[in-house]
Protein backbone atom coordinates (compact mmCIF):
# COMPACT_ATOMS: atom_id res chain seq x y z
CA UNK A 1 0.00 0.00 0.00
CA UNK A 2 3.05 2.40 0.41
CA UNK A 3 3.08 1.95 -3.16
CA UNK A 4 0.12 3.33 -4.10
CA UNK A 5 0.74 6.37 -1.55
CA UNK A 6 3.67 6.94 -3.06
CA UNK A 7 1.77 6.77 -6.57
CA UNK A 8 -0.79 9.74 -5.44
CA UNK A 9 1.64 12.23 -4.00
CA UNK A 10 3.21 12.28 -6.96
CA UNK A 11 0.55 13.07 -8.89
CA UNK A 12 -0.66 15.30 -6.63
CA UNK A 13 2.74 17.34 -6.21
CA UNK A 14 2.81 17.37 -10.57
CA UNK A 15 -0.38 18.30 -10.63
CA UNK A 16 -1.67 15.42 -12.82
CA UNK A 17 -4.55 13.27 -13.06
CA UNK A 18 -3.07 9.94 -12.20
CA UNK A 19 -3.14 8.00 -15.60
CA UNK A 20 -0.17 5.53 -15.02
CA UNK A 21 -1.72 2.53 -14.14
CA UNK A 22 2.04 0.83 -14.39
CA UNK A 23 3.68 4.10 -12.14
CA UNK A 24 5.71 3.16 -9.79
CA UNK A 25 7.60 0.14 -11.10
CA UNK A 26 10.55 -1.51 -11.70
CA UNK A 27 12.02 -2.95 -15.12
CA UNK A 28 14.50 -5.24 -15.05
CA UNK A 29 15.01 -4.95 -19.08
CA UNK A 30 13.78 -3.10 -22.04
CA UNK A 31 12.42 -4.06 -25.69
CA UNK A 32 11.69 -0.69 -27.38
CA UNK A 33 8.89 -0.18 -29.36
CA UNK A 34 10.84 -0.93 -32.75
CA UNK A 35 12.10 -4.19 -31.95
CA UNK A 36 8.46 -4.69 -30.44
CA UNK A 37 7.29 -4.65 -33.74
CA UNK A 38 9.35 -7.18 -34.98
CA UNK A 39 7.56 -9.20 -32.21
CA UNK A 40 10.89 -9.22 -30.03
CA UNK A 41 8.89 -8.82 -26.84
CA UNK A 42 7.03 -11.95 -27.43
CA UNK A 43 10.18 -13.86 -28.50
CA UNK A 44 12.14 -12.59 -25.33
CA UNK A 45 9.22 -13.74 -23.02
CA UNK A 46 9.12 -16.91 -24.77
CA UNK A 47 12.67 -17.67 -24.62
CA UNK A 48 12.44 -16.49 -20.63
CA UNK A 49 9.66 -19.13 -20.31
CA UNK A 50 10.90 -22.36 -22.42
CA UNK A 51 14.53 -22.34 -20.88
CA UNK A 52 12.60 -22.49 -17.08
CA UNK A 53 13.70 -18.91 -16.02
CA UNK A 54 10.43 -17.13 -15.94
CA UNK A 55 7.10 -18.01 -14.11
CA UNK A 56 3.85 -16.01 -12.83
CA UNK A 57 4.04 -15.49 -8.65
CA UNK A 58 1.34 -17.01 -6.29
CA UNK A 59 -1.14 -14.72 -5.00
CA UNK A 60 -0.04 -12.16 -2.18
CA UNK A 61 -0.98 -14.17 1.33
CA UNK A 62 -3.17 -10.90 2.23
CA UNK A 63 -5.35 -11.10 -0.05
CA UNK A 64 -4.14 -7.95 -2.10
CA UNK A 65 -4.64 -7.97 -5.93
CA UNK A 66 -0.82 -7.68 -7.36
CA UNK A 67 1.15 -8.69 -10.67
CA UNK A 68 4.43 -10.31 -9.80
CA UNK A 69 6.62 -12.32 -11.56
CA UNK A 70 9.60 -15.00 -10.35
CA UNK A 71 12.73 -15.16 -12.25
CA UNK A 72 15.00 -18.06 -12.06
CA UNK A 73 18.41 -16.72 -11.74
CA UNK A 74 20.45 -19.83 -11.07
CA UNK A 75 23.65 -20.29 -12.70
CA UNK A 76 25.03 -23.18 -15.14
CA UNK A 77 25.27 -26.14 -13.10
CA UNK A 78 23.17 -24.60 -10.36
CA UNK A 79 19.98 -25.05 -8.50
CA UNK A 80 17.49 -22.83 -9.06
CA UNK A 81 17.24 -19.75 -7.11
CA UNK A 82 13.42 -18.11 -7.76
CA UNK A 83 13.80 -14.24 -7.22
CA UNK A 84 10.82 -12.97 -6.05
CA UNK A 85 11.70 -9.12 -4.42
CA UNK A 86 15.08 -7.24 -3.98
CA UNK A 87 15.66 -4.04 -1.93
CA UNK A 88 16.28 -0.84 -4.23
CA UNK A 89 18.51 2.00 -2.77
CA UNK A 90 17.17 4.93 -4.91
CA UNK A 91 14.42 5.95 -7.31
CA UNK A 92 15.47 7.49 -10.75
CA UNK A 93 13.64 9.88 -12.73
CA UNK A 94 13.93 9.15 -16.01
CA UNK A 95 12.92 10.70 -19.19
CA UNK A 96 11.49 8.10 -21.45
CA UNK A 97 11.25 10.11 -24.96
CA UNK A 98 12.74 8.19 -27.90
CA UNK A 99 14.56 5.28 -28.10
CA UNK A 100 16.03 3.67 -25.27
CA UNK A 101 19.47 4.55 -25.85
CA UNK A 102 18.57 8.14 -25.71
CA UNK A 103 16.41 7.57 -22.22
CA UNK A 104 17.68 10.39 -19.68
CA UNK A 105 18.19 9.66 -16.10
CA UNK A 106 16.87 13.38 -14.76
CA UNK A 107 17.88 12.61 -10.71
CA UNK A 108 18.08 9.93 -8.35
CA UNK A 109 16.94 9.84 -5.01
CA UNK A 110 17.86 7.93 -2.32
CA UNK A 111 15.35 5.71 -0.41
CA UNK A 112 15.60 6.83 3.07
CA UNK A 113 14.69 4.52 6.13
CA UNK A 114 15.60 1.72 4.67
Amino acid sequence: MEVLDLHKRVHEALHLEPKTPSFPHMSLCYVDDEDAAKGERAVYYDTLRMQGKYRKAEPHPSGIAMEGVLLNCKGVGEEDDWVNAFEASEVWAVKCDGPVGTWQVLARYPIVGK
